[in-house]
């Protein structure tokens, strides 16, 4: 009866019966982002192409109302096949062992492991039935058992759809297992792989998808997947990779010498679905090395408990489970704090979710679609964008924002722009934007990951969009684009590409006026292929000096380098990018570059670097929005005037250069960006201060020009009054029509009563 029960309780702690809600953030936008893409109809492999598929919520278990029902469906068909292919393939004398799953399952901090181990338990449980009639090992194919292997099968088929990658068990070993049952009963290896094409596809059309785009599916996760280690792998613990393979070794030593004794020639089969199971649970959990380690012990976890049905020696086994215990602590706390709270965050959720699920699914189902409308809201609230008509689309990241706000989605093909790592990938989001499918509005901001160069990620769409979008806009985080017809606005100037060969460490000398667009050829030394191949390779790195002498160093994709990105000048926010469609230098121009790696000798060493002007002509609705307009006479002008130094001021940066007071600026392309804060002398906690610069011009005229305010809690901390959170300032001017010196002064409005600086030494004074 435990048994049973231990089976029962396993599937529904897969089955997200209280499934998790839509957040924002990064990999919460993704997943919200699958269910959108089935309920607008959206084609897997062409108009989204991600590691997903369409049964991505299976994995996810992010509730939709539109598609809960295939996730519900489709992961009790998985549940039942896992338990199916686990209890099959244990022989009859440890099938007891099936009490520890519940446990073993409920430490799953990523799902990936159930998906990993199916088929190579499948494999067993097929290798059972080739086994002679009297043999202990034997699996009768009674009419339950036949059931249970159909459905097992089916299950695995499924998981291509769940996840892309998921292939890359699928395929092989299910090939090892046609194989296995094709020498000794042909009907059921027919059948077998007539099941898993039919779990495949079948569950390609459940979710809503044709069946003759599903060749497309698979053709698309190539460059997903084969440049998917270069370009998101993340350092770690060298220990903790060490003790992850000592326990590889000594698990699949002791499972494939008891398959050996089990099954004679036959466990070479066996062998070898183990060792790829290991592998690829490997790369897939320290590639990336964070919380994708538990990827990796998930599934080490489960071949243990595979070893410990065919291993005889108990003795054997315990000492299998100390290790993999001291492992699984040793290897997880290199990535987070194994405390209480973990535990009760993480494991025990496992179990509160299957619970509080049944419980709501039974009795007030109504009630998930109360708790998806409040999540809803809460995104918008926390992510309030600005209603637009036509057609939307989102850069970088976070759609969540952007579904929770009801716009209407126009989504590139790689929907995320940290995902758009090749350049076949990047390819595809350029053509969206050229296609009659591109997005009215656009929301576009920066948001690197991994610390790489911000305008790597969607490269060639960030030219796109500058040559074929307005900027509209600031809606902070965003600027806001809109589509527009005529000629384009950016270009690259092919015939003045300048070409040169370089080695890692040797700067390469930019215009540091002109915006340039760069490519590296940068690719792995035969070393490094098989190094990427196993496991991964050291990043590449491109230093930056830009023109005001700030140095700065970041990651590089090197597919992307090789497809080309802006390297200047410098575009980090949004206001980058409207500067660089107005066509100011704001003195973020790069002045020169060089490229590093610590693996030199796994990256070929002489590469091919191109430089290409970029010619920009300037947008006048970005130059309105960056440039402040002059006033003639400012409504401040008849108000009374404290005293000289009645305010707290400071120039933080000229053209993003460091400001020291009392010295002049030389601003020979006469654009001018100063930023700072200003905090008046007041005794009481004042509210709505407005910051003024007032220039005298060489002619004896004066400007008056409205700065815009900014965020400064530090300045508010430093100086104990709360009011002063957003003290900061910023002011981008176009002094370039006026010769001679400037002055500038600046000056701050609060309840009727206008306060000037004095910390400045004087006027700043503008050549």
């Amino acid at each position: 009866m435990l048994v049973p029960l231990a089976l029962l309780l396993t599937g529904l702690l897969f089955i997200p019966l209280g499934p998790l809600m839509p957040r924002d953030g990064l990999d919460p936008s993704w997943r919200y982002a699958l269910n959108m893409a089935v309920e607008n109809g959206y084609v897997f492999g062409r108009d989204l192409i991600f590691t997903f598929g369409p049964l991505g919520s299976v994995y996810s278990t992010v509730y939709s109302p539109f598609t809960d029902h295939m996730m519900m469906w489709a992961s009790a068909l998985y549940a039942a096949g896992f338990v199916f292919a686990i209890h099959l393939s244990a022989p009859r004398q440890r099938q007891w062992c099936a009490i520890m799953l519940p446990v073993l399952v409920s430490l799953f901090i990523l799902r990936d492991a159930f998906f990993l181990v199916l088929p190579f338990f499948l494999l067993l449980a097929a290798l059972r039935t080739t086994r002679f009639a009297r043999d202990p090992y034997r699996l009768n194919l009674t009419p339950s058992v036949l059931v249970g292997l159909a459905v097992a099968t089916l299950a695995m088929g499924i998981g291509p759809i769940v996840k892309g990658s998921f292939s890359a068990v699928v395929l092989p070993i299910g090939a090892l297992t046609f194989i296995a049952l094709v020498t000794s009963n042909v009907r059921l290896a027919v059948a077998f792989a007539a099941l898993l094409l039919a779990g495949t596809a079948g569950s390609w059309a459940f979710s809503g998808q044709a069946l003759a785009d599903l060749p497309e599916f698979f053709m698309a996760q190539g460059p997903v997947v084969s440049s998917y280690t270069d370009a998101m792998s993340r350092e770690g613990s060298s220990s903790a990779i060490v003790y992850f393979l000592l326990l590889v070794l000594l698990v699949c030593g002791a499972f494939a010498f008891a398959l050996r004794r089990a099954f004679g020639r036959g466990a070479v089969l066996a062998c070898l679905a183990l060792a790829l199971t290991a592998f690829i649970s490997f790369k897939a959990g320290f590639v990336r090395q964070d919380d994708h380690v538990f990827m990796a012990l998930g599934v080490l976890l489960l071949l243990a408990y595979g070893a410990s049905l065919y291993v005889k020696k108990i003795s054997v086994i315990a000492g299998l489970w100390i290790a993999m215990t001291l492992t699984w602590f040793a290897v997880g706390s290199s990535v987070v704090n194994l405390d209480a709270e973990f535990f009760a965050e993480k494991v025990l959720a496992n179990w509160e979710r299957t619970y509080k699920g049944i419980k709501i699914r039974t009795s007030k189902p109504e009630a998930l679609i109360e708790q998806y409308d409040s999540a809803v809201s809460k995104i918008r609230a926390a992510h309030p964008l600005p209603p637009l008509r036509g057609a939307v689309d989102l850069y970088p990241n976070e759609l969540s924002a952007l579904f929770a706000n009801d716009l209407i989605w126009s989504g590139r093909p790689i929907p995320q722009s940290y995902a758009a790592y090749d350049p076949i990938l990047d390819s595809k989001n350029v053509e969206h934007l050229r296609s009659s499918a591109a997005p009215d509005s656009v929301l576009f901001s920066f948001a690197p990951i991994d610390g790489r160069l911000p305008a790597q990620d969607d490269s060639g769409s960030v030219l796109e969009l500058l040559s074929t979008y307005s900027v509209s806009a600031l809606e902070p985080p965003y600027v806001l684009l809109k589509k527009r017809e005529g000629p384009r606005t950016a270009k690259l100037d092919a015939e003045n590409r300048i070409e040169m060969r370089r080695g890692f460490g040797e700067w390469i000398d930019l215009n540091p006026r002109q915006p340039v667009w760069l490519q590296a050829e940068i690719k792995p030394t035969f070393l490094g292929k098989v190094v990427s191949t196993l496991f991964r390779l050291p990043p590449v790195e491109i230093e930056i000096t830009l023109g005001n002498g700030t140095s700065l160093k970041k990651r590089l994709i090197p597919k992307i380098a090789e497809a080309g990105f802006i390297v200047s000048p410098y575009l980090t926010e949004p206001s980058d990018f409207v500067s660089l469609a107005a066509g100011a230098d704001l003195g973020n121009n790069v002045k020169s570059v060089r490229i590093t790696t610590s693996g030199e000798r796994l990256w070929q060493d002489n590469f091919l670097i191109k430089l290409t002007p970029i010619s920009i002509v300037p947008q006048k609705s970005a130059r309105a929005l960056l440039f402040g307009a002059p006033e003639d006479r400012p409504p401040w002008a008849d108000l009374p005037q404290a005293e000289l130094g009645s305010a707290q001021c400071m120039i933080d940066s000229v053209n993003g250069a460091p400001y020291r007071p009392g010295s002049g600026i030389a601003n020979p392309n006469g654009v001018l960006q100063l930023q700072g804060w200003m905090a008046p002398n007041r005794q009481d906690d004042e509210l709505g201060a407005q910051p003024w610069a007032v220039v005298e011009l060489p002619d004896g005229s004066t400007n008056y020009y409205k700065a815009k305010a900014m965020k400064r809690p530090d300045v508010a901390a430093a100086l104990k009054r709360p009011a002063l959170s957003e003290a900061g300032f910023t002011l981008t001017l176009d002094m370039s029509e006026f010769r001679g010196t400037k002055k500038i002064s600046l000056v701050s409005v609060v309840d009727g009563k206008v306060f000037s600086c004095a910390e400045l030494g004087g006027p700043i004074l503008v050549n």
